[in-house]
Order: C-alpha cells, then structure tokens, then sequence
C-alpha cells in the first residue's frame, strides 16, 4: 500500500470515529429528561465551575434574540477579541448552540465538552438524589463550561424561554444585560399577557448591572422599569439606529429585514457598554447626544447614540445568522425561509419575502409555494393559530400582487416516533432527522378546506419536510434524490418559489436538506 493511500485511510478512519463519537453524545444528551432537582445541581454546578470569571452579556426578549446576540459576536470578534456564543434552537446540529470566534464546536470537541461535563456530573448524581440536568439544563452548563475552557473574553448567552427561571439564568454578575421587542409567546409558560411575558424577561435584570431594551409598548416597558428599580439596575432604550454617527456611505447590515436596525442598536449598546467596562474604549470618545427621558416614560432614559467605529460597522455588515430572511437560489428554484413564530414576526417576514417575491416574478414566470407547520402554535395555542398566520402570508401577498399557488400545511418536523410527546416549552430541542415519516392528523382536514376556500389555492397535506419539498420541487434540486411527478400547479413555470415559515424546527429542518453545506 503506498504512503499515500495509507494517509487517505488514516484520515478517513479518524473522521469515522469522530463521527460515531459525536452520535453517541447526541444519543446520550436525548435520554436527559427534566426533573425536579434541576435547579439545585445547576446552582451548585455553577459554584464549582466559578462562573464569575466569565465576562456575560445576557441577553431575553421574544423576537430578535438571536439576531442581536449575533451582532454582538460578530461587532466583538471584529474588535479582536474571542468570543463564545450559546443560542437555541440548533438549525440542524446541536454543536451549533456552541460557538467558538463565530464557529458552531467541531464534533471532536463537543466529544471532548460532552463528555467531560457528563462524566463529572454522573461521578457526583449520587450525591444529588440520583438525577442528572435535562437537556437544556445540561447543554446550558456545557457552555459555560466550554467558554470557561476555551477561555474566551466575552460570553454572548441567548436565553431560552423567558428568563427569570431559564437555565441561562445562573449567572449573577453580568457585564451587562438587554431585553429584545417583546410580544405574546410560550404563554403557557410566560403567561398570556404582555405586562406577565416582560416580568418573566426582566428576570434576567441582576443588581448594578447595566440593561437596554428595545422599544417597547407601554405596558411593557412600565414593567422592565419597575423590574429594573427593584434591582437598582440602569435601564435605558436603545436609540434609532440612524442617529449612530457613520462615516463614510451608508451600509447594509449582514442579516435582512426591517426589523435588524433595531436589533443591531441593542446589539450596539451592549458591546459598547461591555467594551467600556472592560477598557476596550474610552468613555469620552462616545460623544452622543445627552440622555433624555423615553417619550410616554419620564423615569426611563433614551440611551445615547455614538459615533461608528470601523470595526463596529465591519461586525454588522458581516454578520451571518441562518434562517432569518435567508434566501438561497438554486437552478429555476428559491428558497425562502425565515424561523418567525409568532403573528407579529409573520407580519415582518411578509413584507420582506413579499419584495423579494416582487422583484423576482418581474423576470421570471414564477409559482408560488408556502409552507407553514402546524407546530407552530404547540407553544401559545391560546393566541396564535395556523389559520391567522396563512391568512397574514396570503393577504401580504395579495398586497404584492402576488398569490400562493398551494399551501403545504399540516408538516411534521420530521422527529422520530418515540420524540413525539416531547415538550419543546421546556427546551427538550432534541437532535432528529428531517425525513423520517410520521402520521398527520385527519381533524386538520376542515382547516385545510377552509384555507382552500377562503384562498385561490388548494392545501397539500404530508408527513414529512422531506416528502413536502420533494413535492415542491420536483427534479429541481438536485440534494433531493428522489423522483416524483410533476403537480400540475407546478407545471410549465419557469422558476419556482417556495417560502418557509412557521419556527426554526421546520426551516431548520428544510436548512439541513436543501443547503449544499449540509450535504
């Protein structure tokens, strides 16, 4: 066997192993389930891990999250300094929660992280009435326990649900912390009011700590403020966006729609609060306006804008975030997906998509597609239906001038049979594939007549992601191996259209099987 030949088997031999490792973390990591004592072990985890030594910005909010703990990696990474990034849901793997310089963790390193932490904690679960963290709880200390490590200069932590009793929870001394639009989500959980969902949000507030928020209503915003006097916490609203000082031409910023801006001036103001306190910058140098009172508010200030620093800029023009407003073009096939899940958010992507939509059908003779997932209102049922939001998509499309062609409703995630019963309220994301099949449910038939109806088009039911986009895109794509005959409402278009919403398990899922960098 020649030297060369015998590197070739080496390499491809590790990368096997590596593999097998990684699913067996994946596997181990599903079987933790929620318990009671979870709280316990992660406060006691959190001592022994001196969690203190992390430099944290915390950030809570319903929309725009992960969109602003992303400027915040990338405006802090571009100032040179390394950075650690834990965010929820994955798209596709769960290493991507895990973020090293903007990186998802390599498979061997989740290996060794994984491990690592596991082992620790089954050596002592004796000691904490035999239970170990669930899978949230567990990947949240995994983090901490990575950044710890790896030792990054700053933790951008993303909470999961809420925040006064999310796992993220567990840090006591942030650098700072900040709160993203608010609007009515996980209500069994937060709550079915807007004054109850910020409570929950505010909880991430800690003593002394600076805090900015988004603008938010009235009732909101009353309650940030008195969750922050409580905790002897400087609250301030972010500016506009366009009153930050920026030299040169204007710029784009790296994530699409309209609802970024806000989103990078949180993104702005926390770096720029952890960069001053750090001593990364001199406070002088932000030489904005005066502070002011938030209109409607007296007791709340408006935060100051600042002058643009280069780097600040090259952070928001480079940053890269899957699934919000995403596009990806493929020979007479686009795609559009975007992981908004609730009404408000469906708003927002409509208006973007819809433009899109616009420019393209000028070209092109083009089909639309819409797919929506009737999981999405699994989390707040009581607020949002599937019906609201397919009629939200339609009637921005008709403002456009556009129509949806067909609608492929009712679609499973793809989780396998045994996942079914999983409470996704309680973070229990778990790692599944996006084609295995699962039965739909035949009480959604009159739903679907109705959309049928109340629409020029017709609803197409299936059991999986991957069967739905086979159906979609028929001999188009070529990630997509199978046959399948060509529907008539497809049939004769010179470009086919097809937009993904509903929540970031389904685009997530369609991610995974269409993006040539998953193949």
């Amino acid at each position: 066997m020649s030297p060369l030949v015998k590197t070739w088997s080496r390499e491809w031999t590790k990368k096997i192993d590596v593999n097998k490792k990684y699913e067996e973390c994946v596997q181990t990591l599903n079987s933790l389930q929620s318990n009671e004592q979870i709280l316990e072990k992660i406060q006691q985890a959190r001592d022994k891990m001196h969690l203190y030594t992390l430099k944290v910005i915390h950030v809570s909010g319903t929309k725009g999250k992960g969109s602003t703990c992303a400027y915040c990696e990338s405006i802090l990474r571009h100032q040179g300094f390394k950075t650690g990034f834990y965010s929820s849901p994955h798209l596709v793997e769960v290493r991507e929660r895990i973020r090293v310089n903007g990186q998802p963790l390599s498979r061997d390193k989740f290996v060794f992280y994984f491990w690592d932490v596991f082992n620790k904690l089954e050596a002592t679960k004796e000691q904490n009435n035999g239970s170990m963290p669930a899978y949230f709880a567990f990947l949240t200390l995994m983090a901490y326990y990575t950044f710890l490590h790896e030792e990054t200069d700053v933790a951008i932590i993303e909470v999961g649900i809420g925040g006064q009793y999310d796992y993220t929870n567990m840090v006591r001394t942030p650098v700072v912390c900040g709160v993203t639009s608010l609007g009515i989500d996980h209500v069994s959980n937060l709550g079915n009011t807007i004054e109850k969902i910020a409570w929950h949000k505010a909880g991430i507030f800690k003593y002394g700590v600076p805090a900015y928020t988004s603008p938010q209503c009235p009732e909101a915003l009353k309650v940030l403020y008195e969750r922050a006097k409580e905790k002897e916490c400087h609250l301030q609203v972010v500016p506009d966006f366009n009153s930050y000082h920026r030299p040169g031409e204007k710029f784009k910023l790296g994530i699409a729609g309209k609802m970024q801006k806000v989103n990078a001036s949180l993104a702005l103001q926390l770096t720029r609060t952890w960069m001053e306190t750090q001593g990364a910058i001199k406070e002088e140098t932000l030489n904005g306006a005066n502070a002011e009172a938030v209109k409607g508010h007296v007791n709340i200030e408006a935060a100051k804008s600042f002058p643009l620093m280069q780097s600040m800029i090259d952070g928001l023009v480079q940053c890269k975030w899957l699934c919000r407003n995403q596009t990806i073009k493929k020979n007479k096939l686009t795609y559009y997906l975007d992981g908004a899940h609730t009404l408000e958010s469906i708003q927002t992507t409509h208006d973007t998509t819809n433009m899109n939509f616009s420019m393209e059908t000028q070209l092109k003779k083009c089909q639309h597609i819409m797919e929506t997932w009737k999981e999405l209102s699994r989390s707040n049922r009581k607020n949002i239906e599937i019906e609201e939001v397919n009629t939200e998509v339609q009637n921005g499309m008709t403002k456009s001038g556009l129509t949806a062609d067909c609608n492929l409703y009712n679609l499973s995630s793809g989780h396998c049979q045994s996942l079914d019963n999983v409470d996704q309220s309680k973070q229990n994301d778990y790692t599944a594939s996006s084609s295995s099949s699962r039965g739909t449910d035949s009480t959604d038939d009159c739903t679907q007549k109705q959309l049928a109806t109340d629409f020029d088009s017709f609803v197409v039911k299936f059991p999986c992601i991957y069967d739905a986009l086979l159906w979609a895109s028929p001999g188009r794509d070529q990630n997509l191996k199978d046959a399948c005959n060509v529907p008539a409402q497809v049939h004769g278009a010179d470009h086919v259209q097809i937009l993904v919403t509903g929540g970031m398990h389904l685009v997530g899922g369609v991610l995974g099987i269409v993006s040539d960098d998953y193949k």
